[in-house]
């Protein structure tokens, strides 16, 4: 079957290449149109927006310069009606007056970036100070009573020369801005005309292509739904290849338990009724005989609980993992008092998953710190957690023996072990369940550790993890 399904696939793949290349050559038609419009959108908006922005600083410009015209008559009025009165109230208006002009001056200078515009700017900035010293002069004047000194200069038609050039700069300076002003419209008319018929030519030609590929893809699609469906057959019988595996080893493992209890029930009974005959040779092969077998039936029962990680779990439900912390801790009781370790459990949060695994979980790593503890120094283990987005993160650290990091892949291996039997008691299997319980769960496990300083086992489990199916 899957050879037919292999043929199958050859065949549409060398049939569809024609196609391939339409709604290829199509797609990429109808992408680089859309790109080009974009492009072209995009680049009309921001001229656009820059022109729009000229021509908001052109308004602005002439009306800092109307302004500034009104200021200059507004002082030259002040000053005029206090000559001729010699009453402070006509005089009033003449320092805001001076203030509006010093600021219209500087705000015109900050808008207008024309070099010609500029120099005027500069020109008239020095004749207004020219004609201010004049205006100044003849009020200190008036204010001494020295009114023919005062009329004298009011009389020379030097200030009103000044105030002419001063009028003409600014209407020279206008006319300029009124000009920039009718080009920069006319620039963004022009355009937006011309990117509003760029970009509807584009997008009938990016329609168009759009067409064209979606009648090819449809006949694509329609192949590759077939071609999807014996997929999906070749992948439940895959799903259920490997279930048969999975309770082949189930089987196995299990049917294995009964030839080793009949060793070790035999075993028991030479040495209860023969072991004194056997001499010391033969008693120790016996021993060597029953250690063997009890190692054998640890393998097959970490085996076990290793295959049923998945083929007997239970469905998730809420846990507390500060009540799974507690239930470990009580469990360990013994193991904890005669290693005289110190266990520190910090706050822990709820999850979903599946009781009995995540019990296990954690009896299987504060086991091991407790297993793989240093002789020169008390046993220290802390749990503790934290919230990381959408999981949590677990971390059980500890003071013991420690190992070196470039093992870190090997000690999550199922009969995986990095110390001999006769330091240390176990199967190896320990943290390869861990791995499967907490992979099942949908999370991560690694470690960190240095020998003879400690390790720490971090573990990443989803808050709310999709439920796997169990067979």
């Amino acid at each position: 079957m899957l050879t037919a399904g292999g043929d199958g696939r050859g065949h549409m793949n060398g049939g569809s290449g024609g196609r391939y290349k339409v709604v290829s050559w199509s797609f990429g038609v109808a992408l680089l149109s859309l790109v080009a419009v974009t492009a072209l959108a995009y680049y009309a908006l921001w001229l656009g927006r820059s022109t729009d922005d000229d021509v908001a600083r052109t308004h602005e410009t002439r009306t800092t310069l109307a302004q500034l015209r009104q200021a200059v008559i507004d002082a030259e009025t002040a000053q005029r009606g206090f000559l001729l009165t010699g009453r402070d109230e006509y005089l009033q208006p003449f320092d805001p007056a001076i203030q509006r002009i010093t600021e219209s001056l500087a705000r015109a200078g900050g808008l207008i970036s024309n070099e010609a515009q500029r120099q005027r700017l500069a020109v008239f900035t020095a004749g207004w100070h020219k004609l201010e010293a004049e205006l100044r002069a003849t009020i200190s004047l008036k204010r001494q009573q020295r009114d023919a000194q005062a009329a004298e200069i009011v009389l020379s038609d030097r200030g009103k020369q000044e105030m002419d050039g001063l009028r003409e700069l600014l209407n020279t300076m206008d006319a300029y801005a009124q000009t920039q002003l009718k080009l920069r419209e006319q620039r963004n008319r022009s355009v937006s005309n011309f990117a509003l018929i760029f970009i509807g030519l584009g997008s009938l030609l990016a329609f168009t292509m759009s067409i064209g590929a979606y009648a090819a893809l449809r006949r694509e699609l329609v192949q590759r739904q077939a071609a999807q469906r014996v997929a999906d057959s070749l992948n439940l019988e895959l799903q259920r290849s490997n279930r048969e595996l999975q309770d082949f080893a189930y089987v196995a493992s299990h049917d294995l338990q009964e030839p080793l209890r009949k060793i070790q029930a035999f075993g028991d009974r030479l040495v209860s009724k023969y072991g004194t005959a056997l001499g010391p040779e033969g008693g120790d092969y016996l021993l060597r005989m029953q250690s063997s077998a009890s190692r054998m039936r640890r393998l097959i029962n970490d085996l076990l609980e290793y295959s049923r990680v998945t083929t007997k779990g239970r469905p998730f439900d809420n846990i507390s993992l500060t009540q799974v912390a507690a239930d470990v801790v009580s469990d360990l009781e013994t193991g904890v008092q005669d290693a005289g370790a110190a266990l520190e459990i910090g706050a822990l949060p709820e999850v979903r998953g599946d009781m009995l695994q995540i019990r296990q979980l954690f009896q299987n790593l504060i086991g091991n710190a407790i297993k793989f503890r240093r002789a020169d120094a008390p046993l220290q283990v802390r749990v503790s957690a934290e919230r990381d987005g959408e999981h949590v993160v677990l971390s059980f650290a500890d003071n013991g023996i420690g190992f070196d990091e470039k093992y870190l892949d090997r000690i999550f291996t199922p009969f995986q072990r990095l110390h001999a039997r006769s330091q240390y008691e176990g199967t190896g299997m320990g943290l390869a369940i861990c791995r499967r319980v907490v992979e099942r769960h949908g999370g991560s496990i690694t470690a960190h550790s240095t020998p003879g300083i400690g390790s720490t086992f971090v573990v990443r489990l989803p808050v709310n993890p999709e439920q796997e199916e169990t067979t």
